[in-house]
């Protein structure tokens, strides 16, 4: 019995010094594996270091293609840059070294925008500057005076009249909602002291940090485009990403009764009106106009009922278009070579139209306005010498809004 004992007493204590070589070994195999898959010198391995390059790269080529598209989307890349600097230190200091390839993404791709346009309009420079299409554009809105062809308007008009209508219920809700976050947010960045990494630590243990972000994209592109003194509801189109993004996080917390269902009642509401207005009636003329100039001008008009004519047989016609959006000139589809329709957009300047009328008077020619119902009846002693053609309704502006239902409408008067 006693040797049987120690046999097994002997047994097992092999059979633990087994298993420890064998665990000993399984460690030596995996230390190996991570040494020949260990990261270069500088903390990152060969395939990680690719993935933050083409994530930079790419995030400054499409950064590219929104400033090209609208300068605003600048104001989105001061928020949005601080939080993806952030994001990637977070991960890896030596990361910010990677910022470089955003750049390189950025200029590569506006390079090529800078050729394509000059290409397209035959120089480089002018006047000795170089035509770098959304610093124009910037420049061009910066000067009060080509804003005033457009329209001056107060600049409470995006924060108190223009955000609430674009968004509606939901949008003063998510007025109501945010405002105590953006306090504490612009309270905390007003701090003299602190760094950036530890203001972004503080705010992300009340809420998500992305929250923030979008409430500060948000509040800047508001703030900024409210210092415009032309201010249109398009130009807010944008923050439509923030919106629902930030009314996402609120609706969810909203459990179901009364005020949700009527939040959301009145917001359905709200949109189906406001597709009605600005997918319908605003500047709903100008393209039924251009519509109905090209097919007179691609027909024989003599082949076509007395009733249908509009406009004289004599080409090319001259036709001015007043406090309408800039209309589409590809929408005649004619010869550029030989155009039968001539084009003049005034905007929205009287003193402009009338020097443009005085001077193609000149040049005996038919010449016809298109201008809104609306504006004719403010000044009719101004168009009183014209002949009233037709109206293309509905067509609704909003810097010249109707009085009654018959303003509705673009009137086609004729000059000569």
């Amino acid at each position: 019995m006693r040797i049987e004992a120690m046999v097994r007493r002997d047994g097992g204590r092999l059979s633990q010094k087994a298993d420890s070589v064998a665990n000993a070994a399984s460690q030596a195999s995996r230390a190996s594996r991570q040494r020949t898959f260990s990261p270069s010198a500088d903390g990152h391995s060969p395939g990680h270091s690719l993935r933050l390059f083409s994530l930079f790269f790419t995030c400054g080529v499409l950064s590219a293609f929104g400033f090209w598209t609208r300068f605003s989307f600048a104001f989105a890349l001061v928020i949005l840059s601080p939080y993806l600097l952030y994001l990637s230190y977070s991960h890896h200091k030596r990361s910010l070294i990677h910022f470089l390839d955003y750049i390189l993404g950025f200029l590569c791709v506006g390079a090529v925008f800078v050729v394509v346009d000059s290409l397209y309009y035959g120089s480089f420079q002018r006047d000795g500057i170089w035509e770098i299409t959304p610093i124009n554009n910037l420049l061009y809105n910066m000067d009060k005076s080509n804003l005033a062809l457009h329209t001056l308007h107060p600049r409470y008009l995006h924060a108190l009249v223009n955000f609430p209508l674009l968004f509606g219920p939901l949008g003063v809700y998510l007025y109501v909602k945010e405002a105590k976050s953006l306090v504490q947010l612009v309270c905390l960045f007003l701090k003299p002291r602190g760094s950036l990494r530890r203001r972004f630590h503080i705010l992300s243990h009340s809420r998500p940090l992305l929250d923030f972000v979008m409430i500060a994209l948000l509040a800047s592109y508001l703030f900024c485009f409210s210092m415009a003194p032309h201010q249109e509801m398009r130009f807010l189109l944008p923050l439509a990403v923030p919106v629902c993004f930030l009314l996402t996080r609120h609706l969810r917390k909203i459990e179901g009764g009364v005020f949700k269902k009527l939040l959301l009642g009145f917001s359905a509401v709200h949109m189906v009106v406001f597709i009605v207005i600005f997918g319908y009636l605003h500047q709903g003329g100008v393209v039924p106009s251009l519509r109905q100039f090209a097919k007179e001008s691609r027909a024989n008009v003599l082949q076509m009922p007395v009733s249908d004519r509009l406009f004289s047989t004599d080409y090319p016609l001259n036709v001015i278009y007043s406090h309408t959006y800039m209309p589409p000139k590809y929408l005649l589809d004619q010869d550029v070579d030989d155009p039968k329709i001539l084009l003049h957009d005034v905007a929205g300047d009287l003193q402009l139209m009338q020097r443009t009328i005085d001077t193609l008077i000149q040049e005996k020619r038919p010449l016809y306005l298109v201008t809104p119902a609306s504006l004719v009846s403010q000044s009719p002693e101004m168009y009183n010498s014209y002949e009233r053609i037709t109206c293309m309704y509905p067509h609704l502006s909003m810097e010249d809004p109707p009085r009654s239902p018959d303003q509705l409408c673009l009137q086609l008067l004729r000059i000569q």
